[in-house]
């Protein structure tokens, strides 16, 4: 046992490089989401945020931080949600 682990359950897999046909596929989607992406933008798409414990709301644009909007608003919210790892989870 290694440090408490019994190694017995232990599996390791290796699958090698991506073939260059994969790759190329997920070049090609990634394009196509980002000129999707492009396209919303572009159509200045607006979204309504409530913030239900404040009772305020506000429209902003797709793609504003949530953070950004509650700063409208002269709400705070915790830096730690700001610079932590769940940054990605409060973009509108």
């Amino acid at each position: 046992m290694a440090r408490g682990f019994d190694m017995s359950h232990y599996h390791e897999e290796s699958f090698g490089e991506t073939p260059a046909a994969v790759v190329e596929d997920a070049m090609e989607q990634a394009e196509v989401a980002q000129a999707e992406a492009d396209a919303v933008n572009q159509r200045k798409i607006l979204l309504r945020i409530d913030f239900l414990n404040s009772g305020k709301s506000i429209q902003v644009l797709a793609g504003e931080t949530l953070h950004n909007a509650a700063a409208k608003l002269d709400l705070m919210i915790p830096k730690s949600l700001r610079y932590g790892n769940l940054w990605p989870l409060v973009k509108c």
